[in-house]
């Protein structure tokens, strides 16, 4: 809420036309959405040394995967840079959290499955 506050203030008070306001608001709006997509990768350690997915929900990995594929393609449609750039950086991010998730899950329930003695 402060972020946007600030974004708002400064929006209005230091840029008089329309072309910087945008370019300052959608960089703002870059920087949060990278932030964002970011965000779950904070876990991978934890993730790895625990052999355990319950810290990175794959619900939110995957849907964020999928926020970020449909948001390129609109601003690559578009042909808005603004748009389509942090979704350029949350695509691999996505692809990255969706690998781990999916490889923790196989690799680690099969090893589990080894080491179970009958």
């Amino acid at each position: 809420m402060v972020i946007f506050t600030v974004t708002a203030i400064i929006s209005a008070f230091v840029f008089h036309d329309h072309h910087h306001r945008k370019v300052f608001v959608g960089t703002i709006g870059l920087v949060a959405s990278v932030a964002m997509y970011a965000a779950p990768l904070v876990v991978v350690k934890q993730v790895i040394m625990t052999k355990s997915v319950e810290f990175m929900p794959f619900y939110l990995s995957f849907f964020s995967f999928l926020a970020s594929v449909l948001w390129l393609a609109y601003g690559l449609l578009s042909h808005d840079l603004l748009l389509a750039s942090p979704n350029l950086v949350g695509l691999p991010l996505g692809i990255l959290q969706l690998g781990l998730s999916m490889s923790c899950f196989f690799f680690f329930k099969f090893e589990r499955a080894k080491n179970v003695r009958v």
